[in-house]
């Protein structure tokens, strides 16, 4: 018979805690759990987005370009229905757009079908408008991995750059938004 000790319980919790740290399910609850609010980036560090002939196509809305978006506030989000941290912070990108949609324009931008974006939106109750990219995207926005979601103020300066999940509803995005709405 085996005897059990304290190492055996730790070693087993330890395995346990892995376990449900890598099962999707529980994975994103944790993802979520750990997401904190993105960092501003200090104007003397942010880079200006120069290249605006951006052209994409709406699922779920109408096709817009960039271009046509110059003077607002426009929160930008890379993400997939797959990808377990886009699904983690999908939650708070959801309660935010309900919040700033008449004012912020909020581009949600992926590589997938609209079945396969339908599908997920039915199950999970989401609304955001969600695009595809009919052209090269600006050099400044490219990342090789997702979610990547970037905040530009009017003049079309990047404030915040964030590559993985974050707490998008967060105390500190909704003062940044106020302040960049506001700013003439």
């Amino acid at each position: 018979m085996i005897k059990v000790t304290k190492k055996h319980l730790g070693n087993f919790g330890f395995v346990l805690l892995i376990a449900l740290m890598i099962y999707p399910p529980t994975k994103i609850y944790f993802l979520r759990i750990f997401s904190f609010s993105p960092s501003v980036i200090v104007s003397e560090n942010q880079m200006t987005l120069e290249k605006t002939d951006w052209q994409l196509k709406g699922l779920n809305t109408q096709d817009v370009n960039l271009n046509q978006l110059q003077g607002k506030v426009i929160f930008i989000n890379f993400w997939a229905t797959w990808c377990p941290p886009c699904i983690a912070e999908m939650p708070s990108m959801e309660s935010l757009y309900d919040s700033y949609k008449d004012d912020v324009a909020f581009l949600f931008v992926g590589n997938e079908s609209w079945e396969t974006v339908s599908a997920f939106f039915l199950k999970k109750g989401y609304n955001f408008p969600v695009y595809t990219s009919q052209s090269v995207i600006p050099s400044i926005l490219q990342s090789n991995s997702i979610p990547v979601t970037f905040i530009i103020d009017k003049e079309l300066k990047v404030n915040v750059k964030k590559v993985g999940a974050a707490d998008w509803d967060s105390d500190t995005v909704k003062n940044l938004l106020d302040k960049l709405i506001k700013k003439p």
